[in-house]
């Protein structure tokens, strides 16, 4: 795809106001382009103004000085060597003393080219320009890139000589012709192809083809003319505008996205550690229920140091206040309408530098607060949750253990029980055995052995009991030296008889 490149160019003088017949007012137009920068378009960013670059007089003040002293030398030279009357005379006050000439590649174009390549094409218009006016009549050469689009003004003397300035024969239809023929072909021979044509014209001429044109015809021109050249800057400036509201609502979307998954991936996290803390309890359960009774005061030893091992502070639960909400954009004023009167064009240009101003206030300050804020709140959602389950499993291990607990008091309540009835009942079986073993004896030192068979068949028994005898706590059925002197006191009634 081809572009236009538009070249609009005016004619300039020393007349205070508007400028004289078909001209601009030099002073004017000098401060708007170079450094000064006291234009009226609301494009300019002031934050991007050192990056424009300045060949030749830097600053309007510097430009309009020389101005007055050059038409001073030609007035004197004029009077000196001036053939006739008429030559002899001083230059008008309206005389063009400069031509202003902008060149305005489309925004589509400069925006598929690089800072380097947009330097380098604007470079080389200014060197292609100054083969068709002369060098040394260009004064000062402005790059500028505090706009939206870059561009080049170019402010060059129009000396027919080295002693006569005269407009009519340097900026004239002719010269304008032979820039819209000439310009394009040298673009492209430096290697700038996509340059279809070059659309140079003067503002003079254009209100002139107002009037023979009619306005409804005109506009009907223009708009054609527009359509091919590309967009302007306020429409490139719209439709970037959009584009970059765009990427924010797009970007806040993936920020509220991420904050989703943030939340999910420590949802899940809390989940698995909630997972594996509840295998942990039952395997240690399971183990517990395997043990016997005598691991139970073992068990709520582990478990109590368990407890004291798991750090469990006091922690007061955090009061936390909602998520920060976002702060509101700055409205942008409603763009009035082509047709609008003056006065209603400048308050919509006051509105926006008041939407610049409010709007870069929002993204350096609010909206840098607001993000930090809500790193803050989550720092401090996360720490709330992580108290709240260690609250909870806190609570888990007490209940535990005060279970386990009661449940070895019972265990031990029936084991004492359980151990005061056997003993018991162990106690009244050894009198009974007592009893009976002295009784048993008594009869057998009565019958002299008479009853060996008895006694022996008492000892085999009561020596069979002995296992029985042992399962009691602290008691014994008979005495062992009794036992002994039974024995050998059969022995003796055997050997008798």
């Amino acid at each position: 795809m081809g572009y236009t490149i538009g070249m609009p160019s005016l004619k300039l003088s020393n007349i205070e106001g508007k400028g004289g017949k078909h001209c601009g007012n030099f002073h004017k137009v000098a401060a708007e382009a170079l450094k000064e920068r006291k234009g009226l378009d609301m494009d300019i960013n002031p934050e991007l103004a050192e990056h424009n670059i300045y060949e030749g007089f830097a600053t309007a003040a510097e430009l309009i000085n020389y101005s007055d002293k050059h038409i001073d030398e030609l007035n004197e030279w004029r009077a000196e060597h001036g053939e006739r009357a008429c030559d002899r005379r001083k230059l008008k006050k309206d005389t063009v003393v400069m031509c202003a000439t902008v060149i305005k590649p489309p925004a589509e174009m400069m925006s598929e080219l690089s800072d380097e390549q947009q330097q380098k094409f604007l470079a080389d218009s200014l060197e292609i320009f100054k083969n068709f006016v002369g060098s040394s009549n260009v004064k000062s050469a402005a790059f500028h890139y505090d706009e939206r689009v870059p561009h080049l003004h170019i402010l060059w003397e129009p000396m027919a000589d080295e002693h006569r300035i005269c407009a009519k024969d340097m900026h004239n239809i002719k010269f304008f012709g032979k820039l819209n023929r000439e310009m394009p072909k040298q673009l492209r021979a430096k290697g700038w192809s996509m340059v279809d044509d070059c659309r140079a014209y003067d503002k003079a001429e254009e209100e002139q083809k107002r009037l023979e044109m009619g306005e409804k015809q005109y506009r009907e021109y223009r708009k054609a003319l527009k359509a091919d050249r590309g967009r302007d800057s306020r429409a490139y400036k719209h439709d970037v505008e959009q584009q970059i509201a765009q990427e924010q609502q797009e970007l806040e979307q993936l920020r509220v996205l991420r904050e989703q998954e943030e939340q999910a991936a420590g949802m899940a996290k809390i989940r698995r550690e909630a997972n594996e803390n509840a295998a942990k309890i039952a395997e240690d359960k399971k183990n517990q229920a395997e043990t016997e009774l005598a691991a139970l005061s073992q068990a709520l030893e582990n478990k109590t140091k368990e407890l004291a091992d798991v750090d469990i502070t006091i922690v007061k639960r955090l009061d936390i206040p909602p998520r920060p909400s976002k702060p509101k954009r700055p409205d942008k004023p409603l763009t009035p309408p082509a047709s609008c009167d003056r006065a209603r064009q400048k308050e919509y240009d006051r509105a926006m530098k008041e939407y610049s101003k409010a709007f870069a206030e929002y993204e350096k300050k609010a909206l840098p607060k607001w993000e930090e804020e809500c790193c803050k709140w989550d720092s401090t959602y996360q720490l709330a949750a992580v108290v709240q389950n260690a609250d909870k499993r806190q609570k888990v291990l007490l209940t535990e253990i005060d279970s386990k607990q009661t449940q070895i008091d019972k265990r031990l309540r029936e084991i004492k029980e359980r151990a005061e009835v056997i003993n018991q009942r162990a106690e009244d079986v050894y009198k009974k055995e007592r009893e009976v073993y002295y009784a048993v004896r008594a009869i057998v030192k009565a019958q002299n052995g008479k009853f060996k068979t008895i006694f022996e068949t008492l000892c085999d028994s009561l020596r069979k009991g002995d296992e029985y005898e042992n399962r009691y706590i602290g008691h014994q059925c008979y005495d062992e030296q009794d036992k002994a002197n039974g024995k050998q006191y059969a022995q003796r009634i055997e050997a008798r008889d």
